[in-house]
């Protein structure tokens, strides 16, 4: 095995476990922008609850 291929490799390898560790923090919400919407929205409305509960005289 020549040095430049086993060097390529091990940065492939590298850059394919940084790939595989953003996918489902990054991509995955970007191929389901309905369930993330959707989840981001109830989110947005139980804070939004909270808040109006707790300024409540």
């Amino acid at each position: 095995m020549t040095p430049n291929l086993r060097t390529a490799l091990i940065f492939g390898g590298f850059i394919s476990l940084i790939g595989a560790a953003f996918y489902p923090i990054y991509f995955r919400p970007l191929m389901r922008l309905e369930d993330y919407h959707s989840a981001v929205f109830l989110h947005f409305k139980l804070v939004a609850h909270m808040t109006m509960r707790r300024n409540k005289p």
